[in-house]
C-alpha cells in the first residue's frame, strides 16, 4: 500500500469548496476510502486546518472535518525528534519542516502538496494530488 503524507492544504483543499484542489483532494480520499492509500497527517496540519478554516466554517463544521480527519487518516506522533528534524531543515518554514521530518520518520511514499516552494530537498518526493492521481490511475 502507498503511503503518502498530506499536507495542511491537502486538508483545506478537501473540506473547502472554494479551493482549487478539490476535486483531486476528494478522489484521493477516494482511493483512501478503498484501501489503495494509506494517508497521514500531522497534528500542525490539524490545528492549521482549525485556524484557516475559520472564515469559511463554524466552528462545529471545523470540528466535524478533524474528526473525519483523524477517522480516515493516521496521525502522526510529533514528538521532539521531528521538531529537531524540522528545526535543521530547509524547509521554508517550520510547519514545513514537521511535515517533511513526518514523511521521511514515516517512510512515506510521497507528499501530497500543492505548495510550490516546499519539500524540495525531502527524501520523501512530492507531488501534487492530481499528479498523484494521473501517475497512479
Amino acid at each position: 500500500m502507498v503511503r503518502v503524507f498530506l499536507d495542511t492544504n491537502f486538508l483545506l483543499d478537501l473540506a473547502l469548496e472554494h479551493r482549487p484542489g478539490g476535486k483531486a483532494a476528494a478522489e484521493t480520499l477516494r482511493r483512501a476510502e478503498e484501501g489503495e492509500l494509506a494517508g497521514i497527517v500531522s497534528p500542525s496540519s490539524l490545528k492549521d486546518f482549525y485556524c484557516i478554516a475559520r472564515k469559511d466554517m463554524p466552528d462545529d463544521l471545523r470540528r466535524g472535518w478533524i474528526a473525519f480527519f483523524m477517522d480516515g487518516f493516521a496521525v502522526a506522533d510529533t514528538n521532539r525528534s521531528v521538531c529537531q528534524n524540522a528545526l535543521v531543515s530547509d524547509e521554508p518554514d517550520f510547519e514545513d519542516g514537521i511535515a517533511r521530518a513526518i514523511a521521511e520518520i514515516e517512510s512515506c511514499d510521497f507528499i501530497l502538496s500543492r505548495d510550490e516552494k516546499a519539500f524540495a530537498g525531502s527524501s520523501v518526493p512530492k507531488m501534487t494530488p492530481e499528479a498523484y492521481l494521473t501517475s497512479f490511475a
